[in-house]
């Protein structure tokens, strides 16, 4: 296993348990299931606040990454939306094939198309540290 997978996959086991509740293989609608999905989806609607989604988009983008998941949907609202895009694309870009978010606004979902990642691409070492980052500032119960 690669360093940076190494680095991602022990930083996810310590992750507060409220980043992993976001997360899903399925759609949520008013409470009840929608659809069952073949790509991971996060629904950082139930953040207490935007701080809390980016930092949840980062745990989302990497988890995906080291599981070498092409595709992840963030689900939000539509006012944190180009907020969320923002993130994705400053902080995590290097690892991003593709962002669709051209109607995350009036969709309230974007999608990451993340690119492959070799054993030694700096990309999964920046992930990592994005992650780190993101972490270390967690607080128990923070949201």
């Amino acid at each position: 296993m690669d360093d940076w997978r190494r680095r991602i996959d022990a930083l996810l086991a310590v992750a507060p348990a409220w980043m992993r509740e976001l997360a899903s293989p399925e759609l949520h609608i008013a409470g009840m299931t929608n659809v069952q999905l073949a790509h991971p989806v996060l629904d950082v609607g139930l953040a207490a606040a935007d701080a809390a989604a980016a930092r949840a988009v980062v745990f989302f983008v990497a988890a995906c990454a080291v599981h070498d998941v092409p595709l992840g949907r963030v689900c939000c609202p539509p006012a944190w939306s180009a907020m969320l895009a923002h993130v994705v694309r400053v902080r995590l870009g290097a690892a991003v094939e593709r962002l669709d978010d051209e109607c995350a606004t009036l969709m309230g979902y974007f999608d990451v198309y993340l690119r492959p990642l070799g054993d030694d691409d700096p990309a999964g070492r920046a992930l990592a540290d994005a992650l780190e980052a993101v972490l270390a500032t967690e607080q128990p119960d923070r949201r």
